[in-house]
C-alpha cells in the first residue's frame, strides 16, 4: 500500500527529494522533505485543538478541524523565504 506523501520545502544546501518509489528526481530540483499522512494529521489535530481553546464563540469541532487543515496545508506548501 502506497503512503500519501506531502512535499514541503526545507532549508538545505544540498537539494534532495524524498519520494515513495521510483527514481529520484533531478538534483537541481527544489529542496523538499516528505511528510506522511500520519504526521500531517497530527499537525492538523494539534492546530485544531489550539483553535478550539482560542474560540470565544460557540462553534463545532469540525469547523476548527477544517480551518486547521487549511492552515497546515498552506504552511506545508508555502515556499520558504530565502
Amino acid at each position: 500500500m502506497a503512503q500519501e506523501v506531502i512535499r514541503t520545502r526545507k532549508r538545505s544546501t544540498k537539494p534532495r527529494v524524498t519520494t515513495t518509489g521510483g527514481a529520484p528526481e533531478e538534483a537541481d530540483a527544489a529542496p523538499v522533505t516528505a511528510i506522511n499522512a500520519d504526521r500531517r494529521r497530527s499537525l492538523i489535530a494539534e492546530a485544531a485543538y489550539y483553535r478550539s481553546l482560542r474560540r470565544a464563540t460557540p462553534g463545532t469541532d469540525i469547523d476548527d478541524w477544517l480551518a486547521a487543515e487549511k492552515e497546515v496545508d498552506a504552511k506545508l506548501m508555502a515556499p520558504l523565504a530565502q
